[in-house]
C-alpha cells in the first residue's frame, strides 16, 4: 500500500492526522489493488464479505523458504497501540527463527533515504515507533519504495547509527529504481537532496531490479543495472 492507493475511501483510516500526505492519486490504484489481490488474512481483517473492500491486503506476512516477510502499510496509522502496530509487533514476536532465520520487513515510504532530511513528522514518528521493533526482533533487512532510486544503508542499529557489522543492525534498501525516474539525480546543487550521511553505503538513479537468495546461514542481495544486467551493488549477511 503506497501513496497511489491510500486515498481510496473503501479502506478508510488513511492518512494519520499528524502527517500531511496530500492527494496523490484520487485512489484509483486502491480500487484495483483491493479487487485483484488477495493477501493472507489476519485476525484484524478476515476474508471480506462479497462486494466489500479487501482490507486484509493492508498488512500481512508470508514465508518463503528461510525468509519471513512482514509487510506494513505506511499509509495507515502505525503508532503504538494502533491495530497495525499491534499486528506488526505480534507478527515479529511470533517468528520461528529455527524455521525462517531471516526477517525481511517491507513498506512503501522509506524509513531512511537521502532524498529528505529525515525531519518530517512522518519520518520522526516512523523511526521512533517502528525502528525499536527492528532492534527488539532482530529484523535483518527492510525494503522500501516511493523514492525512484536505489539506496542501501549499513546495518543500522538505531537512529542512523551503524553497527560494527551489517548483521548487528537492519540493512535498509530503497528499491524504487525499476519504475518512473522522474526524480532528479543527486546533484550537489539540488535543494531536494543533502550531503551523504554516514549510514549511506551506495546509491544510484540508474534503472534496475534487485534479487535476493538465502539459505539457513547466508543471505545474498544484488542490485542489477538494466543495460547489461551488471551487478551494481551487493551485500551478504551470514548467521
Amino acid at each position: 500500500i503506497g501513496n497511489h492507493e491510500y486515498d481510496y475511501r473503501g479502506y478508510g483510516q488513511w492518512a494519520p492526522a499528524w502527517t500531511p500526505y496530500g492527494l496523490d492519486s484520487g485512489g484509483e490504484c486502491g480500487v484495483a489493488y483491493s479487487a485483484r489481490f488477495d493477501m493472507p488474512a489476519t485476525p484484524q481483517f478476515p476474508p471480506p464479505e462479497t462486494g466489500r473492500p479487501n482490507r486484509k491486503n493492508l498488512w500481512y506476512s508470508v514465508e518463503q523458504g528461510p525468509i519471513h516477510y512482514t509487510i506494513m502499510s505506511t499509509e495507515h496509522d502505525f503508532e503504538v497501540g494502533t491495530v497495525q502496530y499491534n499486528f506488526l509487533k505480534a507478527d515479529l514476536a511470533g517468528v520461528d527463527r529455527s524455521r525462517t532465520p531471516w526477517i525481511v520487513f517491507l513498506g512503501h515510504r522509506p524509513m531512511y533515504t537521502t532524498e529528505s532530511s529525515l525531519t518530517s513528522q512522518f519520518e520522526r514518528t516512523f523511526t521512533a515507533t517502528i525502528e525499536p521493533l527492528f532492534r527488539q526482533y532482530s529484523v535483518d533487512v527492510a525494503l522500501w519504495g516511493h523514492v525512484h532510486k536505489y539506496e542501501r544503508t549499513c546495518g543500522i542499529v538505531t537512529n542512523g547509527t551503524c553497527g560494527a557489522r551489517d548483521e548487528d543492525g537492519t540493512v535498509h534498501v530503497v528499491i524504487g529504481n525499476a519504475g518512473n525516474d522522474y526524480q532528479a539525480p543527486w546533484y550537489s546543487t539540488s535543494p531536494s537532496h543533502y550531503p551523504e550521511p554516514e549510514w549511506l553505503i551506495f546509491r544510484t538513479f540508474d534503472y534496475g531490479i534487485s534479487t535476493l537468495t538465502a539459505n539457513a546461514t547466508t543471505f545474498v542481495f544484488q542490485a542489477h543495472g538494466w543495460k547489461r544486467n551488471d551487478v551494481h551493488d551487493m551485500f551478504v549477511l551470514t548467521k
